[in-house]
C-alpha cells in the first residue's frame, strides 16, 4: 500500500514538474503581468487627460507656454525649479494644450515607476508575495493617487529621486562607472526638478564618507563629478536671485509651529499604515506610528557603515541591505528638512503630496525589513511564520479595503 501512494507521490510530482513553467518564464509573465494589473485601475480612475490645478500648476502651465512661445520661462517664475515646466513644453509640441499633456506625463511616469518598482523589487527582495504587496502598496497609496490627478512636479521628482539612490546604491555595491553616471545624471535632473533634492546630494555624500569599498582618491574624484551634476542647479539660484534678491524665490515666515509639522508629519506616515479616519482621528495611533517608523530607520541607519563596505552577495538581495540602508538616510533627512522648512517659510503642512517622494523609500525599508523575517522564520520555525504571514495578509485586506484607486476602478466598473 504504501508503495503504491510512493508511486502516485512520485507520479504527481513528475507530472507538476512538467505542467510548471520554467523559472525564467514563470518570472518574465509576472514581471508583465502584475504591473499591468496594477497600472489598469490607475488609468481608469485618475483624471489624465483633464488634470486638477493649484496655483502653482498655474505657474508651471504659464512658464511652459513661454518656453513653447520662444520667450523662455519668464521673470515671474522664481519659486520653483525649471525642469518640469520644460517637460510640458516638450510634451506641448506635440499640439495639445500643455494641461493636457501634463496629464500624460503623469500617466507615462506612473507606467515607467510600475514596472521600475516591480524590477527594483525582483532585484532584491527574495519573496514572491512581499513583491506583489510592495507593488500594491505604492501604486494604489493616496500619495501616488493624489500627485498623479494635478498638475504638479512630484509625479517625476518621485520617478527621479528614487532611481537616482537606486542607481547610486548599484554603484557603492558594484563600483560599475554606468551606475555612477547615471546616479549623476539624475541628481541633477532631481535638482532641477525641486529644491528637496538637496537631500538626495546629502544622502549620497553622507553614503560615499561611509563607504569603505571606495578609496581616498576614489571619493575625491567622484566629488568632483557630482560637482558638475550642481552646476544646472547653481545656474538657476544664480538666476533666482538676480531677479528677486533671494536664492529661492520670495517667501513669507511659516504660521505653524515645529509641534504642528510634527505631527502633520505622524498623522500622513500613519494613514499610510491605517487608511481609514477611525485611526488617523486619534492621537495615539500616529504617535505610535512615528515612534515604529523611527525605531526601524534608526536600526536600519545605524547599520549604513556597517553595510556600505560589504561585497554584494549573490542573489535577489545583492545590494538590498545597503540599498535599504540609503533609502532610510534619505526618509530620515527629508523628514527632517521638510518639518523644518515647514516650520521657517510658508508651506503647508505635511501632507500625502509633499511626503510622496518618501512612500516607496519608506515601504521598501519595511519590505526589506519583512523580507528578513521571511528568510528566518520560514524554515527552522514553521507555525511562527505562518502567524506572522496571516498577520501581514489580513493587514494587507484591511489596507486595500480602505479608498484608493483599485475600489474606485471597481466600483466604476460594478455601477
Amino acid at each position: 500500500m504504501k508503495q503504491i501512494f510512493s508511486k502516485e507521490r512520485r507520479l504527481s510530482d513528475s507530472l507538476g514538474r512538467a505542467l510548471a513553467l520554467p523559472e525564467l518564464l514563470r518570472e518574465r509573465i509576472i514581471f508583465l503581468l502584475v504591473p499591468v494589473m496594477v497600472i489598469a485601475p490607475n488609468l481608469g480612475v485618475i483624471p489624465w487627460l483633464d488634470p486638477q490645478l493649484s496655483p502653482d500648476s498655474h505657474s508651471y502651465l504659464r512658464a511652459a507656454s513661454s518656453l513653447i512661445q520662444g520667450d523662455g520661462l519668464g521673470e515671474d517664475y522664481l519659486l520653483w525649479p525649471p525642469f518640469y515646466p520644460v517637460v510640458l513644453a516638450a510634451s506641448g509640441l506635440f499640439g495639445q494644450h500643455e494641461a493636457a499633456n501634463a496629464g500624460l506625463v503623469n500617466a507615462l511616469i506612473l507606467v515607467v515607476l510600475t514596472f521600475g518598482c516591480w524590477r527594483v523589487l525582483t532585484d532584491t527582495i527574495d519573496s514572491l508575495p512581499l513583491r506583489v504587496a510592495g507593488l500594491l502598496l505604492v501604486t494604489f497609496s493616496p500619495p501616488i493617487y493624489l500627485v498623479s490627478g494635478f498638475v504638479w512636479s512630484e509625479p517625476l521628482f518621485v520617478l527621479i529621486s528614487f532611481f537616482c539612490l537606486y542607481y547610486w546604491s548599484r554603484f557603492l555595491v558594484r563600483q560599475e562607472t554606468r551606475d555612477l553616471l547615471l546616479s549623476m545624471l539624475l541628481l541633477a535632473a532631481a535638482l532641477l526638478t525641486r529644491h528637496v533634492a538637496l537631500v538626495l546630494a546629502s544622502v549620497m555624500f553622507l553614503s560615499l564618507a561611509c563607504s569603505r569599498s571606495c578609496s581616498v582618491t576614489q571619493k575625491a574624484r567622484i566629488s568632483a563629478l557630482s560637482a558638475l551634476a550642481f552646476l544646472p542647479y547653481l545656474y538657476w539660484l544664480f538666476r533666482t536671485w538676480r531677479l528677486s534678491g533671494t536664492m529661492a524665490g520670495p517667501r513669507h515666515e511659516s504660521a505653524y509651529s515645529l509641534y504642528e509639522n510634527i505631527s502633520a508629519f505622524a498623522k500622513v506616515i500613519s494613514h499610510w499604515w491605517f487608511p481609514h479616519s477611525y485611526f488617523t482621528d486619534s492621537e495615539i495611533v500616529p504617535l505610535l506610528v512615528l515612534a515604529v517608523s523611527a525605531l526601524v530607520m534608526g536600526i536600519t541607519v545605524a547599520g549604513c557603515r556597517v553595510n556600505m563596505g560589504k561585497p554584494a552577495a549573490s542573489g535577489p538581495g545583492r545590494f538590498g541591505t545597503v540599498f535599504s540602508s540609503v533609502l532610510a538616510v534619505y526618509i530620515v533627512l527629508y523628514a527632517i528638512f521638510l518639518v523644518v522648512a515647514g516650520t521657517v517659510t510658508v508651506i503647508d503642512l505635511p501632507n500625502d503630496r509633499y511626503l510622496s517622494p518618501i512612500l516607496f523609500p519608506y515601504v521598501y525599508v519595511f519590505l526589506h525589513g519583512a523580507s528578513r523575517l521571511w528568510k528566518r522564520y520560514r524554515q527552522p520555525s514553521l507555525a511562527r511564520f505562518r502567524i506572522l504571514a496571516g498577520l501581514g495578509y489580513a493587514w494587507l485586506l484591511v489596507w486595500l479595503a480602505a479608498p484608493n484607486a483599485l475600489n474606485e476602478f471597481l466600483l466604476g466598473f460594478v455601477s
